[in-house]
C-alpha cells in the first residue's frame, strides 16, 4: 500500500517576486491564512439553513527568516523602495514543495505590510525576522494547475516589477 508522501522542510521553496527566499526560521516559517471565511451560513427561525460563498480571497502571509538570511536584505531593499517611492511594491509570492506536493500556494498582489521587530543580542538564536505581507488574492492550487500556470505567473511579476519601475521614474 503506498503511503503519504515524504515531508522535509529543504525541499519547501518560498518565492517573492519570483526571487526564492532562503535561511527560514527553525520552527514554523511560512503560514498564510485568508482574512475571511470560505463560506457563511444562516438558520432561519424554521430550521432552514442558507449556504453562501464569500467572495473574499484576501489574506496574509508571515515569512520567518533568520537574522543572516540573505532573504531580509532583499525584503529590506523592497520596503525601502516601498517607503521612499510611496508605490507599494507589489508581487506574487509562490510557495511549493518539490518532492510531496502537499503544500502549493500562490498567493497574488502581496505587498509587505509589517516590518519585523529587530532585537540584536549575544547569539543569533532566536532572532527570527517576521515578515507580514497583505495578498489580495490567496489559491491554494494542485500540483498541474501551479505548473501549468508558471509563464502567467512569470509574465504577471514582470509586468509587475515594470510597472514599480515606470512609477519611479526608472
Amino acid at each position: 500500500m503506498a503511503g503519504l508522501p515524504v515531508y522535509t522542510s529543504r525541499n519547501v521553496k518560498v518565492a517573492f517576486y519570483s526571487n526564492n527566499l532562503d535561511g527560514f526560521a527553525p520552527d514554523s516559517f511560512v503560514t498564510f491564512t485568508r482574512n475571511s471565511d470560505v463560506t457563511e451560513m444562516e438558520v432561519g427561525a424554521d430550521g432552514k439553513v442558507s449556504k453562501s460563498f464569500l467572495p473574499d480571497r484576501t489574506g496574509s502571509c508571515t515569512i520567518s527568516l533568520q537574522q543572516q538570511s540573505a532573504g531580509n536584505l532583499y525584503l529590506s531593499g523592497l520596503m525601502n523602495l516601498q517607503d521612499t517611492s510611496g508605490v507599494l511594491v507589489e508581487g506574487s509570492i509562490s510557495i511549493t514543495d518539490d518532492d510531496s506536493g502537499s503544500v502549493i500556494a500562490k498567493l497574488s498582489n502581496c505587498h509587505i505590510m509589517t516590518s519585523p521587530e529587530i532585537s540584536l543580542g549575544s547569539s543569533a538564536a532566536g532572532t527570527t525576522r517576521d515578515w507580514v505581507f497583505h495578498c489580495d488574492e490567496m489559491w491554494f492550487l494542485t500540483a498541474a494547475e501551479i505548473i501549468s500556470d508558471e509563464g502567467a505567473v512569470v509574465a504577471q511579476v514582470t509586468a509587475a516589477i515594470d510597472d514599480v519601475r515606470s512609477a519611479l521614474g526608472l
